[in-house]
C-alpha cells in the first residue's frame, strides 16, 4: 500500500516570553516618547514662566531641548516599528533591536556624562535662580540638590546600559534566532 505524503504543516507560531516582554516595553516607550518629545519641544520654546525664558537664552539648553526632542520624537517612531515587528517576529525587528540596544547604551553614556556634566548644573542653576525670593534656596542646599542628581544620573544611566546590553545580549541568543528564522519560511 502506498503512502501518501501530506504536506508537512510549518511549526506553528512560538513567540518566546523574552520577544513578547520586550516588544510591549518597545511598544509602550515608543508611545510614550511620541507623546511627550512635542510637549518638551513646546514647553521649551512657548512657556511664559521665567525659567523657560532663562533656558531659552542659554544656546545650549535651548538646542539640547529642542533638537534632543525632535530626534527623540523619530527614534520612538523607530522604537515603535521595532516593537511591532519584535511582535510579528520580524528578523529585520530582532537585528534592528540589537543595533538600537547597542546604539542606546552608548548613547546613554554620552548622554549621561553631558547631563551630569553641564546639563543638570545648568537646570538647577536656572530653576533656583527664577525662585520667587521667599521661597529662596540656600546656595549649600543648591549644590547639594545638584550632587544628588547627578548621582541619580549616573546610578539610571548604569541601570539604562545594563537594561539594553541585557536585551541585546538575550535577542543575540541562538534560541532566539530560531524562533525569528521559523517565522520567515
Amino acid at each position: 500500500m502506498d503512502e501518501v505524503i501530506h504536506d508537512v504543516e510549518p511549526e506553528p507560531k512560538s513567540r518566546p516570553a523574552g520577544v513578547s516582554i520586550v516588544a510591549v516595553l518597545a511598544l509602550i516607550a515608543g508611545f510614550f516618547g511620541v507623546c511627550l518629545s512635542p510637549l518638551s519641544i513646546g514647553q521649551m520654546l512657548v512657556a511664559k514662566e521665567p525659567m523657560y525664558a532663562a533656558m531659552r537664552a542659554d544656546a545650549t539648553m535651548y538646542y539640547v531641548t529642542v533638537v534632543g526632542g525632535a530626534v527623540g520624537w523619530f527614534v520612538s517612531l523607530g522604537v515603535i516599528a521595532l516593537g511591532f515587528g519584535l511582535w510579528k517576529l520580524k528578523e529585520w525587528a530582532r537585528a534592528g533591536t540589537v543595533l538600537y540596544c547597542i546604539f542606546a547604551a552608548m548613547w546613554a553614556v554620552v548622554g549621561g556624562a553631558l547631563n551630569m556634566i553641564y546639563i543638570t548644573p545648568k537646570a538647577m542653576q536656572i530653576a533656583f535662580a527664577n525662585t520667587p525670593s521667599p521661597n529662596k534656596i540656600p546656595a549649600e542646599m543648591i549644590k547639594n540638590i545638584v550632587l544628588v542628581s547627578q548621582i541619580t544620573a549616573v546610578v539610571l544611566t548604569l541601570v539604562m546600559c545594563g537594561i539594553y546590553i541585557f536585551i541585546a545580549v538575550y535577542m543575540a541568543k541562538p534560541t532566539v534566532k530560531d524562533a525569528f528564522r521559523r517565522e520567515e519560511h
